[in-house]
């Protein structure tokens, strides 16, 4: 896939998997969190705003999977796979904390 065809939070996989980190973790006022050999490293120059964070994941999720989490009756959670070819698959949760989007991403190797 060309890299102009990628959408950021699948950069952020890429990147996740290059560095062979484990977890991913977006929170909004934090920059991007990875998780390698059991460390947490900051992943980029940028912190993330509600909107910004919102935006970066709702690009990945499928218009019934943005209608389940918006749902009081979805709970404001939602798991579901991700893969991305080339680069490998992974489990994402995505949730609500202090009414903000957050992410939580696990590598499957």
């Amino acid at each position: 896939m060309p890299e102009t065809e990628l959408k950021d939070l699948e950069k952020l996989f890429i990147a996740l998997a290059k560095n062979k980190g484990s977890d991913l973790h977006l929170k909004v006022g934090l920059k991007p969190i990875f998780r390698v050999a059991g460390v947490l490293h900051e992943a980029g120059p940028r912190v993330l705003t509600a909107d910004g964070l919102k935006k970066l994941v709702y690009e990945i999720l499928t218009e019934k999977q943005r209608e389940k989490f918006a749902s009081a009756s979805g709970g404001h959670d939602l798991d579901f796979a991700y893969s991305l070819e080339g680069t490998g698959r992974f489990r994402v949760n995505v949730f609500q904390e202090r009414g903000q989007v957050a992410l939580a991403v696990r590598r499957v190797n």
